[in-house]
């Protein structure tokens, strides 16, 4: 009977896991919004109002990566988070760009800073993304 009860709570908390993933999921997709930087075409969310801060992912990844984190910055700071060139749901361009070019990504990153309209940005960048950034930094005044 105790073995009943424990794997009737284990699969309650499994299912609610996976409710809360699935909504939260959805939620950031349907704020799907993209923009014009640099010759192509970046995907972005943004939750929250204030100051801006950029989200930049890594290799592999794209903006979801920060799903969980951009409602912890909303309360403070307009969070944003984008998809690097050609990583998901942008389109891969025929002559691709590596990750390894962060001298190209971190234009993209100042040419959709300009066109969201922001001077002054705080970024937030992981693995290949901080690579990006740290060409991004020079470009662009604090």
């Amino acid at each position: 009977m105790a073995n009943g009860i424990i794997r009737r709570c284990y699969l309650r908390a499994a299912i609610g896991a996976l409710i809360v993933n699935l909504t939260s999921g959805a939620a950031m997709a349907d704020e799907l919004k993209r923009v014009a930087a640099n010759g192509t075409e970046l995907s972005y969310v943004e939750v929250g109002q204030g100051e801006p801060i950029i989200f930049v992912h890594g290799g592999l990844q794209d903006y979801r990566m920060w799903a969980e984190h951009l409602p912890k910055f909303a309360g403070r700071y307009r969070a944003i988070a984008y998809s690097r060139r050609n990583h998901f749901p942008d389109k891969v361009s025929p002559d691709g760009m590596p990750d390894g070019a962060a001298d190209a990504h971190g234009e993209d990153l100042t040419a959709f800073v300009r066109a969201l309209g922001f001077s002054k940005v705080r970024v937030v960048a992981h693995s290949a993304g901080a690579h990006a950034a740290l060409f991004f930094a020079p470009r662009t005044p604090t």
